[in-house]
């Protein structure tokens, strides 16, 4: 044991007594304390106090810096986007589209509403066109019955015609006003000319069959002769003068 201590010694320690290195002939080193760190040298070998010293306060290295991350692209909007616009697009469409078919079904409603209300009105028009012609034979019965030898006759046929023009009165149907009126082919059918100068030339000289309105529709046209100034009478001419 003697020999290898000398060994030890000679080759690791030197002959003079060194105040910084440590004494290993002891067999143990001291532990070095730190604050709160506590270093123990047993079956190191052989340390230099300042070297542990310098490993106790050496400060760490700093971390290394992190690549830098590439640059971000800038958010991209919504608003931004084609598939927005084209969305932006397609509602605008679908609004205009919108509108329009509700346009058109209010029209459509207003049609058919303003359609049933004329069907209603003008739904008895053939059934009144059928009653006309009674109508006018109660008229020329009136028109040719002498009222001094069949007066109880003549105003039972006259209570009878006033009873169905009230009735079709109350179906809107209306006699059409046309004697002495300037002829209109809206509501008179001309069938012959009248030559006379009572009448202005063009108006309504004679009515044939009454014409006849069912509200604001024409139900039947009156039948007219139209008034026309009769023609002079051709001049005759002179004797011619015998020879002498």
């Amino acid at each position: 044991m003697t020999g290898r201590s000398d060994r030890f010694t000679s080759k690791h320690q030197p002959a003079s007594d060194d105040a910084g290195e440590l004494d290993m002939t002891s067999g143990e080193l001291p532990p070095i304390k730190h604050d709160d760190i506590e270093i123990s040298f047993e079956d190191t070998g052989i340390m230099r106090r300042e070297a542990a010293q310098l490993a106790l306060t050496r400060e760490p290295e700093p971390p290394k810096e992190a690549p830098p991350h590439p640059p971000q692209p800038a958010p991209i909007k919504l608003e931004d986007t084609p598939e927005y616009q084209k969305l932006l697009q397609e509602k605008a469409v679908l609004a205009d589209q919108l509108l329009r078919k509700m346009a058109d079904f209010d029209n459509f409603r207003k049609r058919l509403d303003r359609e049933k209300a004329e069907f209603m009105v003008y739904a008895n028009t053939d059934l009144v066109l059928d009653l006309l012609p009674f109508l006018d034979n109660l008229e020329r019965a009136l028109s040719h019955t002498n009222h001094d030898n069949m007066k109880g006759f003549v105003e039972g046929v006259e209570l009878i015609y006033r009873q169905v023009k009230e009735v079709l009165a109350k179906y809107g149907v209306t006699p059409i006003e046309a004697l002495g009126t300037p002829f209109d082919p809206t509501y008179h059918q001309a069938i012959g000319f009248a030559e006379t100068s009572t009448v202005q030339d063009g108006h309504v000289a004679e009515e044939v069959l009454k014409g006849y309105m069912i509200h604001e529709r024409l139900l039947r046209p009156a039948c007219v002769r139209v008034a026309r100034a009769p023609e002079p009478p051709a001049e005759t001419a002179p004797a011619a003068e015998t020879e002498s």
